[in-house]
């Protein structure tokens, strides 16, 4: 009886977790594009990446500098002139990771706003709230502050 319960649980955890995880399944080859393109089998690759990923792949210089980088500098400092089309599925690849970390990050800050401040949040405020969250730009405190008028102390 109680194994029944939980054996249904443990299935709907099981296909949940399938499910979520599909898309990756589906991007394994961009993946392996992303994590190696000198060993990756070129023509399982996307058509428009062939040539590229061809004409990289013969670059012994290459292959030496991507053992001694990170990913990120590596296609950053070496491919992106060079490869148009290999820098542009990279930074699909990257942009995927950075987006899905902002959006977490947001709602773990939205929940704690809501949680905390429930009565006074209008769409508006969360509106704002969420560009603040999603910006790179630093707030300039100072010069926001510059021209308010302090409260005198009583």
């Amino acid at each position: 009886m109680i194994y029944e319960k939980y054996g249904t649980m443990i299935k709907r955890l099981r296909a949940a977790f399938g499910n979520r995880f599909s898309d990756f399944r589906n991007l394994e080859i961009d993946f392996n594009i992303f994590r190696d393109p000198f060993n990756t089998v070129v023509h399982q690759s996307p058509d428009h990446l062939q040539l590229e990923l061809i004409d990289l792949q013969l670059e012994i210089d290459m292959k030496r500098v991507f053992g001694k980088n990170n990913l990120v500098s590596f296609y950053k400092n070496c491919v992106r002139g060079k490869h148009p089309n290999l820098a542009e599925h990279v930074l699909k690849i990257i942009s995927l990771f950075r987006s899905t970390y902002c959006c977490e990050q947001f709602f773990s800050k939205m929940k704690h706003w809501k949680g905390k401040h429930r009565g006074q949040l209008s769409d508006q405020h969360l509106i704002g709230q969420l560009r603040v969250a999603c910006s790179s730009m630093k707030a300039n405190v100072p010069e926001l502050c510059k021209d308010l008028q302090h409260q005198a102390s009583h």
